[in-house]
């Protein structure tokens, strides 16, 4: 085989074959270089993205309660009224930022000026809105504003379900409170109203309000919400294996790039760098993080076996976060690597060859992992579920 003086991805793609992801396979003639610029590119927006999500409502609705459930963790605190001479109460969770707003129409926030002095239309990928019972004016008002006319992804959630389902059918209370908000708020008939609970461990529709805030956003940016947002069942599960398989993607691609335009002395170097911070990213995406672990620990009964249980589970995947592990695993997947494909190499020279390394032992070394974080959040799941307190001692929702 007679390899030309400027390597494109088709040579690539004919020894890597299936191994490349599909939206390089489906590039031909591009010089390596410019892949890896466009690889480059992804990585920077990737790191760059952050989600911005406004939560509106009256003191006592439940949006504290709501942003804690959204990333399964205690982030916001829940109990104390807000005054509402405070301005915005910005929860950063990675990558996510969830803003608390201050209420609108109150004599330090008046509707008229309420949109533009928060920058609401400029500053925000899109808007939660969170009643516990009936909408106010500026609820409306604000409705109208930001997703009639301004077309901004607009959620409407009610709390405190669980009080309404108390007194009726769940068909029954969902079908009256739905009628009356989208009455409220003038809207389309086809509005969604999400339902989530106050004290009970039923969910109601919060998975699918975090599926739903994750279609609307723009491509990488659903990758950092999902990432930061908790599964609560196998479809948000199955977004969040999605994300880590497209982080993995360019960072396997970005090291075969770099093992196609040699750096000497620093190819390897780079390629554990990359690996150690693709396994950081794809470890939090699972939630599986020691801090994360610790926040999960600190929401259940105070038993020393569930506390043990879960960190067993974490302290799985601490070496993956340091370079000396890494190094030893990109050794192992590398001689497999090599064993299986000793054939195709053969005809191969230099470059070449470190780019069917690279991208082989980056992409299997990603692969693995994902297959053990989500295998290890479904067990931290089951093992969280059997410690939630009953529904009496539950605090997920608290009245604010």
């Amino acid at each position: 085989m007679n390899w030309p003086s400027i390597l494109t991805l088709d040579h690539v793609r004919d020894v890597l074959g299936p191994a490349l992801p599909r939206w390089l396979k489906g590039k031909t003639g591009i010089p390596t270089a410019d892949a890896a610029d466009r690889l480059r590119g992804m990585q920077h927006e990737f790191e760059q993205a952050n989600v911005r999500l406004g939560v509106i409502g009256e003191s006592g609705s439940g949006k504290s309660s709501l942003i804690n459930a959204m990333v399964g963790r205690h982030v916001a605190p829940v109990g104390a009224l807000i005054e509402t001479t405070q301005g915005p109460q910005e929860v950063p969770v990675d990558g996510l930022t969830l803003v608390d707003l201050p209420g609108c129409g109150t004599p330090n926030w008046p509707k008229d000026s309420y949109i533009h002095r928060l920058e609401l239309l400029e500053s925000y990928d899109g808007f939660i809105l969170v009643t516990a019972h009936r909408l106010k004016e500026c609820d409306a008002l604000l409705f109208q504003e930001l997703a009639s006319k301004a077309k901004k992804p607009f959620f409407v959630v009610r709390s405190h379900f669980d009080q309404a389902v108390a007194r009726h059918s769940v068909q029954e209370a969902r079908a009256v409170i739905t009628g009356h908000i989208r009455q409220q708020l003038a809207s389309d008939p086809q509005l969604p109203v999400y339902m989530v609970s106050s004290v009970t461990q039923e969910h109601y529709d919060l998975e699918q309000l975090i599926l739903d805030i994750r279609n609307a956003l723009p491509e990488w940016k659903q990758v950092r919400f999902i990432m930061a947002a908790h599964a609560y069942g196998p479809a948000t599960l199955a977004r969040k294996r999605e994300a880590a398989e497209r982080i993995a993607a360019v960072y396997a691609g970005l090291a075969a790039a770099n093992a196609l335009n040699p750096i000497p002395g620093l190819d390897i170097s780079v390629d554990i760098g990359l690996l150690t911070t693709m396994s950081r990213y794809i470890i939090s995406t699972y939630g599986l993080r020691q801090d994360q672990i610790d926040a999960l620990t600190g929401q259940a009964r105070r038993r020393t076996w569930i506390y043990k249980a879960m960190h067993e589970v974490a302290d799985r995947f601490t070496p993956y976060l340091t370079e000396k592990f890494v190094v030893s695993a990109l050794k192992r997947v590398g001689t497999k690597t090599i064993l299986r494909n000793s054939s195709k190499w053969v005809p191969l020279v230099g470059t070449v060859i470190s780019a069917g390394i690279g991208y082989r032992v980056a992409s299997q070394f990603g692969d693995q992992l994902i297959n053990d974080c989500e295998v290890a959040a479904r067990k931290v799941g089951d093992i969280f579920e059997q410690s939630l307190p009953p529904e009496e001692e539950l605090v997920t929702f608290q009245e604010e």
